[in-house]
């Protein structure tokens, strides 16, 4: 698929005081963004939107160029894979069974799983380090280990875009470096369209293509990383002082920061 993964034109959502007022952004195919910005500017709300799961006022929303509106819930679920912020997990399904759940929108009515499934299940759990956990009941595991088995979920969906809120939540430094590594790896190997919130700036300078800031009801700024990631637009959408460096131990983007916030 070629072209930009989203179009979002003059986006209106929010009663009273709007969320978003008159949002205007395009998501890159193939890359991997990250999306950032303060507590409660929309971060989670915008991929609601762009799933169809909440509807806007005004303003549209194509995925591939099709409107996310005309789009039914199994078109949708084909062709992105949404992992929220909070799980609502209340049946102690197995581990294997909740990340094979991600296979459910390509199965068709009354077929039976195929060897496809299966395998795409095992891969998922093998990427997201769940494996050795496939018999234990979800409603058991600790926070980390839930995210990831959520995470492996959205990975067997298989669909071309992933939408995935606050993805390393709950994960040990560990997990979150091969959770990051995995989603970009995705994006080169299998030009998989990653769209993540993320609240960790260096984790988004470290493994994103592209950064968006969301700031007062609209996009601050948006683009490919190393033009975007600036002291500037730092200060002016979280209100501190920062450094934007090349580490060089790393070699990637890196940021630090003062400790007094400022005014």
């Amino acid at each position: 698929m070629n072209g930009p993964a989203y179009t979002i034109r003059g986006l209106h959502f929010g009663h009273g005081q709007p969320l978003f007022d008159g949002l205007d952004l395009t998501i890159a195919s193939k890359a991997f963004t990250a999306v950032v910005g303060p507590n409660g500017s929309g971060k989670s709300t915008l991929l609601d939107l762009m799933t169809g799961q909440r509807k806007p006022q005004s303003g549209s929303i194509t995925l591939f160029g099709s409107p996310v509106s005309a789009m039914n819930p199994l078109e949708m679920a084909q062709r992105t894979a949404l992992m929220p912020q909070f799980h609502n997990v209340s049946f102690p399904f197995s581990v294997r069974e909740t990340v094979f759940m991600g296979r459910h929108p390509h199965i068709p009515r009354f077929m039976t799983p195929d060897w496809t499934d299966q395998a795409l299940t095992d891969e998922a759990m093998q990427t997201m380090d769940v494996a050795q956990l496939a018999q234990r009941r979800i409603t058991d595991l600790s926070g980390g280990e839930r995210q990831r088995t959520m995470l492996a979920r959205a990975l067997a969906q298989d669909t071309p875009v992933l939408l995935l809120d606050e993805p390393t939540a709950n994960q040990d430094i560990r997990h979150t470096l091969r959770t990051l590594q995995a989603l970009r790896t995705l994006v080169r190997r299998e030009d998989k369209t990653v769209v993540a919130v993320l609240h960790d700036l260096n984790h988004a300078a470290a493994f994103a293509d592209n950064i968006v800031f969301l700031h007062n009801g609209c996009v601050h700024s948006s683009g490919p990383l190393a033009q975007t990631l600036t002291t500037q637009a730092v200060r002016e959408v979280f209100g501190v002082d920062c450094r934007v460096y090349r580490d060089e131990f790393s070699g990637s983007l890196a940021v630090s920061f003062k400790q007094k916030a400022t005014p």
